[in-house]
């Protein structure tokens, strides 16, 4: 339920279409939070879908193997002003944030993250 967990959530509220959003997280000082990570298994029938927003990519793809074994629904969650190419191939649980562009035959793998983000450069001797 850090920073990344409720970019995750406002992107997934703004897609609109999950009935419910909550944390799972093994932080116990998180107030959001419902549970943690390990008891996961206990929300299935509640929270089909489960989606691990965690920056550390490790760890993300460990616990994307963890909740595909317990039978989650692993969603690819795709802001809607991200543009992609209709030849493009995006797997689940791969978050497309914000103006993010996905090109002509890319294929987004399980568990990437795809960013939008401009680099402001002062003093260059280019421009």
């Amino acid at each position: 339920a850090g920073g990344y967990g409720h970019t995750v959530k406002e992107i997934a509220e703004k897609i609109g279409i999950f009935d419910q959003i909550a944390f799972l997280d093994d932080n116990p000082s998180v107030p959001e939070a419902i549970d943690t990570c390990a008891n996961a298994s206990r929300y299935r029938s509640t929270f089909p879908c489960a989606y691990p927003a965690i920056g550390d990519c490790t760890r993300r793809a460990e616990l994307i193997m963890f909740l595909e074994k317990e039978r989650f629904q692993v969603p690819r969650i795709i802001h809607p002003s991200a543009t992609l190419s209709p030849s493009s191939i995006i797997d689940s649980g791969v978050i497309i944030e914000a103006n993010a562009t996905v090109n002509a035959m890319a294929h987004i793998k399980k568990g990437c993250i795809k960013s939008a983000f401009f680099l402001i450069i002062s003093n260059s001797k280019y421009f």
